[in-house]
């Protein structure tokens, strides 16, 4: 009797060392979020600037600079759109309702790919993979929303070949 509860101790010490884990990790993935906010923030400021000094005032602000500051935007928001991946991967890990197949692509490893959403559900997702991992949508087939193209020649009097 004294093992059994030894045993039972010891698992609910390894189940709450999991979630202290998980929520250390929950919380430095969401720190990093933050700061890159600031520097996304921080990005934009300048752009603004340099903006209003271009249009407003007049002085020379060269387009190339106005665009690379732009690029570092966009791969800050890709960046944060990693992390948030990677947060969500935690979260379904620890999710006892979360789907299998969301389990599966957690513990796997799945990366989204940076600025590509699902057409269908706008989840981030892998251009590296044929389906979403949230809706199934086929990434590499066609889908029932797209047009479908059918050339159809037609003799003089309008009918078929």
């Amino acid at each position: 009797m004294f093992n059994d509860i030894v045993k039972n101790l010891s698992k609910e010490v390894s189940n709450i060392q999991e979630k202290a884990q998980e929520h250390l990790q929950n919380y430095n993935l969401s720190n990093q979020v933050k700061d890159l906010e600031r520097k996304k923030a921080s990005k934009l400021v300048e752009v603004g600037r340099l903006a209003v000094e271009k249009y407003g005032h007049g002085k020379d602000v060269s387009d190339d600079k106005l665009k690379a500051l732009a690029e570092e935007v966009i791969a800050i928001d890709d960046e944060i759109g990693l992390v948030n991946a990677e947060m969500d991967n935690v979260k379904v890990q620890s999710d006892p309702k979360a789907p299998s197949s969301k389990k599966s692509a957690a513990k796997a490893g799945y990366k989204p790919t940076p600025g590509f959403n699902c057409p269908k559900c706008q989840t981030p997702a892998s251009k590296e993979k044929k389906f979403c991992p949230s809706c199934g949508h086929d990434f590499k087939g066609s889908s029932s929303d797209d047009p479908i193209d059918v050339d159809v020649d037609l003799d003089e009097d309008g009918g078929g070949i």
